[in-house]
């Protein structure tokens, strides 16, 4: 999936509300790269200095979790579903709708989580 940052998701916004050119249509918005969960626990722990693993659910465990969150059983199994069709690749993709409407990079996950560093350390720490 291409995680974006929602630094660029208000840039493009900015963008597309004050410029007529972007009035109308779809802008689908993504970050430089697309990633897995493996990779960003990988990115997350190279940034945090210490491990960091995804736990890979079964769409039945992931929509058991969602309930016992509180999510009404339709909510938590469209959500688990979203997921696995997520990690089969169904979002697989790039776009650069970021870097066309602001004329600017899209910051990667890499850049975000080590901008926030500080707030990922009392996150896994607490």
């Amino acid at each position: 999936m291409g995680f974006f940052d929602a630094e660029d998701i208000a840039a493009v916004a900015v963008e597309a509300l004050s410029r007529s050119q972007f009035a109308s249509g779809d802008l689908i918005l993504t970050g430089p790269a697309a990633l897995g969960y493996d990779d960003v626990a990988k990115t997350l722990g190279e940034v945090l200095g210490r491990p960091v693993r995804h736990h890979h659910l079964k769409e039945t465990e992931l929509a058991a979790r969602h309930m016992a969150a509180g999510l009404p059983k339709a909510c938590a199994t469209t959500l688990a579903a979203m997921d696995t069709s997520i990690a089969a690749g169904s979002e697989d993709r790039v776009t650069d709708a970021v870097r066309r409407v602001t004329e600017g990079s899209p910051r990667s996950l890499s850049d975000f989580a080590t901008a926030s560093r500080a707030v990922w350390r009392k996150r896994v720490t607490a």
